[in-house]
């Protein structure tokens, strides 16, 4: 199936997730599922930056849109965006960008996964906890807000990422 056909699929299914299933669940009241973010994690590395910055934006407008969050998704998924190509470079450094064993996400082996999953589940949690509570709450409680989250949602990617991504999607990308 193209590429970008199977994008397109997952960003829909992971908005109707995140929009449907699991827009009013939370864990004793400061932990909340970020789990559509696993399409910005997971967008092909050769894909132009500007595009994935795009990309991120557009996923955060909708998100905000139905989640009346006023542009808090939309910063934190473009700072996402931004920030993930600095992230993977820095958790594989071993790897040259050029070589194609780097371009493939889904061929990474548990601990490389997990380590990117974390570190972007709080990158994320902790961007959008401080922009919706800065002033409000002290910085503790803001992040344990973001740590709580951060957690929850890298246990639902890492499900995510093991159970309901296809088997024939991570051979088809094996390089």
């Amino acid at each position: 199936m193209n590429e970008a056909i199977v994008q397109s699929i997952r960003f829909f299914v992971l908005l109707f997730i995140q929009l449907i299933l699991l827009h009013n669940v939370q864990l004793w009241g400061i932990a909340f599922p970020f789990i559509f973010i696993f399409f910005i994690l997971f967008l092909p590395l050769t894909l132009n930056p500007w595009l994935a910055l795009l990309l991120g934006f557009f996923i955060g407008v909708i998100v905000d849109i139905f989640s009346t969050t006023y542009g808090l998704h939309t910063a934190t998924c473009t700072l996402l965006a931004f920030v993930r190509p600095f992230v993977l470079q820095r958790l594989t450094p071993k790897i040259h960008p050029d070589d194609p064993a780097y371009l493939n996400l889904y061929s990474r082996d548990l601990p490389a996964n997990a380590a990117y999953l974390a570190v972007m589940s709080f990158t994320y949690c902790t961007g959008f906890f401080i922009l919706q509570h800065v002033g409000t709450h002290g910085l503790f409680v803001t992040l344990k807000w973001a740590l709580a989250s951060a957690t929850f949602t890298f246990l639902l990617l890492m499900i995510y990422r093991y159970l309901l991504v296809s088997k024939s999607d991570v051979k088809r990308k094996r390089i």
